[in-house]
C-alpha cells in the first residue's frame, strides 16, 4: 500500500507558492544563472551532486543533503560544460563533458570522463584526451552495483565500438564485446552480458543485430528505412530470450512497446500508443531500470500514461501528482535501497522545485527551487491550442498572455529552431514569460516538422522550410488576430537558428503581416549553411540534411531568404553570435554584406563570445534589454 503524502506536500505547497502581485520585473530576473540544476542523490542519501552556473558554465558540485552546506566542486576549464554525471558508490562520482557552444546547440560530446570523490579528492581523467575533441558520448551500459570499483561503457570509435569493464578509480579497462556497427544503441541482460545492438549505417537504415550470449556470434536480424519504422531497444525480459522495444510507426497498430522474439524475429504486442503521438521519455520503478512500468507523453499538457494503475509506483507517481495539482512531478532518482527519492516539481510559472522524499516513512523535505526569487503568482499561464492550416492539416502550439489582458494586444511570434524533432513544450520558459511580463502575447507554435507528434508529423515535413512550415506561422498569425487576441497592426516575429529562418523568411514572404522581425543566431542562406558549419564535419550530417534539406541549388535559392531581401519592408534586429558554429557567423555577415548594399537601416547585437545562442548572463540582460525596446518602439504601446 501506497502511504499518502498528500498533506505535507500540500503544505509545502502553499508556503512556497504564497500569492503576489504581478508587476513589471528587473530584466535580470529572467536571465541571471539559476542558483541550482540538475541533481541526483548518492546511494546512501547523505550528499546531493548538482550541476551550478557560473558564468555561463556549468560545473558540478557536492552538497550534504541535510543542510545543503557545500563540500566540493568540479570544473573542466573554459571552454568545457559538465553535461552528464552519476554516482557510482557513496564516495565516488564520474561526470562527463561537452563543448561550449551555445545555449541553443544540442551537447557535443568532447568524449571525456571524469571522477572524483566526494570531498574533491582524486579526481581524475578516465577517459578521453585534456583539449583534444572526439565529438562522442561515453555510454554507460551498466553501473554494475554489486562491484564499486567498476562500471560497463561503450566507448565509440571511428570504426568501430567497444565494451569495456572500466576502473573508476584508475581508468583501467578490461575490453569485453566489439558491437559489428558503428556508434550503436546497446542493451545489456540480466547478467550484464551485451547482447542487442541498433545503429544506423552509412545509408541511413536501422541495423538490429542479436546474440544468443556473450560467446555467440552476432546475427544481423534485419535493416529498415529510418523515416517509416524505427525499434528502440528497453530492456530484456523473459529470462534474458526475448527483448521489450518501442516502435515507432505511422502505421495505427504498430506504434507502441512490444515483446519481441530474436529466434523468431516476431513482435508481440504489450501496449498501443496513438501514432500522433511521441513518447517523451519512459518511467521506470526504479532508477536502476529494472522494470519498465509508464511514459510520458505531450500532445497539449504532460500526461504520465500507466501500463498497470495498481502498481505500487504508479499510485505513487498518482499521490505525488494529486498532492502538485497543475504542476508536472517526476521522481529523478532514488537511493539504491528504494529508501529516498529526489522529486522534481514544475510548470508553466515554476523553474522547478527540488524536494527529498522518504518513501519509508512518507516525509517531504523541501531542498531548493532553481531560481528561488521568480514567484508563481507574478508569471503568466501558458495554454495549449490547435488551429487549421490552410490545407486542412490540425496544427498545435501554445500562446501565453500578460496577466489580466486576453484582446487587441501586441504579439510576439516566437518560433522555435530545429526544425525537426524539436518542439515547443508546456512549462516555464524564461524568453516567454519575459515578453508576456513586458505586455505581449506570446504564440509558440509546434509546426509540421516539430518532434512530439508522430513520425509521419516530422519526416513528411522533409523540404518544407520557407512553404508549408512557413505557412504554418503565418496560419497561426492569422487565428491569433480573428480570435481578437492579436492586434493586426502590431506583430512581431522573432525566433532563433531555425527559427530565425524562419523570421526573415516570413519578413520577405508576408511583408504586409508583420511590423519588425528579430533573426536571432539564424540561417539566412541554405547553400552556405550546406557548406559551413560542425554539421557538415559528421557524415551522418551530411546525409541528414540531403535527407532534410535536399541538394538542389534552385531548391536552395528559393527556398533562402537573403535570395527575397528585395521584397523586405519591415525591420529587423539582427542578433549572432562570432563562435557560432551550427549556423557560422558567415550568415550574419552575408546578410548584413547584403543590406548593406541594399542601404538597407536595421539593428543589430554581436557577442564575440558567444556561439549559437548566449550563454553569459550579462550578455543576455544586454540582448534582452535592446530586444525590449527594439519591440517597444516599433509595436509597443
Amino acid at each position: 500500500m501506497v502511504r499518502s503524502i498528500g498533506f505535507i506536500s500540500l503544505l509545502l505547497f502553499s508556503v512556497c507558492f504564497s500569492v503576489s502581485h504581478a508587476k513589471k520585473l528587473p530584466i535580470k530576473d529572467f536571465f541571471k544563472s539559476s542558483d541550482f540544476g540538475v541533481s541526483k542523490i548518492s546511494p546512501d542519501a547523505k550528499h546531493l551532486a548538482v550541476i551550478i552556473e557560473e558564468d555561463g558554465r556549468r560545473n558540478l558540485a557536492i552538497l550534504r543533503t541535510k543542510d545543503l552546506k557545500p563540500l566540493s566542486k568540479f570544473e573542466v576549464g573554459k571552454k568545457r560544460n559538465i553535461i552528464d554525471f552519476d554516482w557510482v558508490n557513496n564516495e565516488r562520482i564520474i561526470f562527463m563533458t561537452s563543448l561550449k557552444i551555445g545555449s541553443l546547440a544540442a551537447p557535443v560530446y568532447t568524449g571525456e570522463v571524469y571522477a572524483g570523490n566526494v570531498d574533491g579528492s582524486k579526481k581524475r581523467m578516465l577517459l578521453g584526451d585534456e583539449g583534444s575533441v572526439a565529438r562522442y558520448r561515453v555510454n554507460v551500459l551498466s553501473f554494475l552495483r554489486e562491484d564499486k570499483k567498476h562500471i560497463l561503457v561503450a566507448l565509440p570509435g571511428e570504426r568501430f565500438t567497444k565494451v569495456v569493464k572500466l576502473d573508476v578509480y584508475s581508468g583501467r579497462q578490461k575490453q569485453l564485446a566489439y558491437p559489428p556497427i558503428k556508434n550503436p544503441s546497446l542493451l545489456v541482460d540480466s547478467k550484464d552480458e551485451v547482447r542487442f545492438a541498433v545503429a544506423a549505417n552509412d545509408d541511413r537504415e536501422m541495423e538490429y543485430y542479436f546474440r544468443a550470449d556473450k560467446k555467440s556470434e552476432w546475427e544481423l536480424l534485419e535493416k529498415r528505412k529510418e523515416e517509416g519504422t524505427t525499434i528502440n531497444p528497453v530492456r530484456f525480459v523473459e529470462n534474458d530470450t526475448k527483448v521489450l522495444v518501442f516502435q515507432s510507426s505511422r502505421e495505427k497498430n504498430k506504434n507502441g512497446f512490444f515483446i519481441y522474439d530474436p529466434q523468431q524475429k516476431s513482435f508481440k504486442l504489450k501496449h498501443l500508443v496513438s501514432p500522433g503521438i511521441d513518447i517523451r521519455s519512459r518511467v521506470y520503478d526504479s532508477e536502476e531500470y529494472s522494470n519498465l512500468i509508464g511514459y510520458v507523453i505531450e500532445p497539449d499538457y504532460p500526461d504520465m500514461i500507466f501500463f498497470d494503475e495498481q502498481h505500487p509506483h504508479a499510485q505513487l507517481y498518482r499521490s505525488l501528482q494529486a498532492s502538485f495539482p497543475g504542476h508536472e512531478v517526476s521522481i529523478r532518482n532514488t537511493t539504491h535501497d528504494g529508501n529516498f527519492a529526489l522529486v522534481s516539481v514544475s510548470s508553466d510559472k515554476l523553474p522547478g522545485t527540488t524536494y527529498l522524499f522518504d518513501l519509508k516513512n512518507s516525509k517531504v523535505q523541501f531542498l531548493y527551487s532553481n531560481r528561488p526569487w521568480i514567484k508563481p503568482a507574478e508569471m503568466a499561464e501558458m495554454q495549449a491550442f490547435h488551429f487549421k492550416a490552410r490545407d486542412g492539416k490540425t496544427i498545435p502550439g501554445y500562446y501565453t498572455l500578460p496577466k489580466g489582458k486576453s484582446k487587441n494586444l501586441p504579439m510576439v511570434l516566437y518560433v522555435h529552431g530545429g526544425p525537426y524533432g524539436v518542439r515547443d513544450s508546456w512549462g516555464y520558459d524564461t524568453v516567454v514569460q519575459f515578453l508576456a511580463n513586458r505586455g505581449y502575447a506570446v504564440f509558440q507554435i509546434n509546426y509540421r516538422g516539430s518532434g512530439g507528434y508522430g513520425i509521419a508529423y516530422q519526416y513528411d515535413a522533409y523540404r518544407q522550410m520557407g512553404a508549408e512550415m512557413q505557412d504554418d506561422l503565418t496560419d497561426a498569425t492569422h487565428w491569433a488576430i480573428k480570435q481578437g487576441i492579436a492586434d493586426k497592426d502590431r506583430i512581431c516575429i522573432f525566433g532563433a537558428s531555425y527559427g530565425g529562418y524562419a523570421s526573415l523568411m516570413g519578413a520577405v514572404k508576408e511583408p504586409d503581416l508583420y511590423q519588425c522581425a528579430i533573426p536571432y543566431v539564424g540561417l539566412f542562406d541554405i547553400d552556405l549553411f550546406q557548406r559551413v558549419g560542425d554539421i557538415q564535419e559528421r557524415k551522418a550530417g551530411r546525409a541528414f540534411q540531403k535527407a532534410a534539406w535536399g541538394d538542389n541549388e534552385a531548391f536552395f535559392k528559393e527556398r533562402s531568404p537573403i535570395h527575397h531581401l528585395d521584397k523586405l519592408k519591415i525591420p529587423l534586429f539582427i542578433v549572432h553570435g562570432k563562435q557560432d558554429v551550427r549556423t557560422h557567423f558567415s550568415q550574419y555577415q552575408l546578410l548584413t554584406k547584403k543590406l548593406d548594399e541594399m542601404d538597407y537601416p536595421y539593428e543589430s547585437l554581436v557577442k564575440s563570445n558567444e556561439g549559437h545562442g548566449f550563454t553569459s548572463p550579462e550578455n543576455n540582460i544586454e540582448l534582452y534589454g535592446k530586444l525590449e525596446k527594439f519591440l517597444k518602439k516599433h509595436i509597443g504601446q
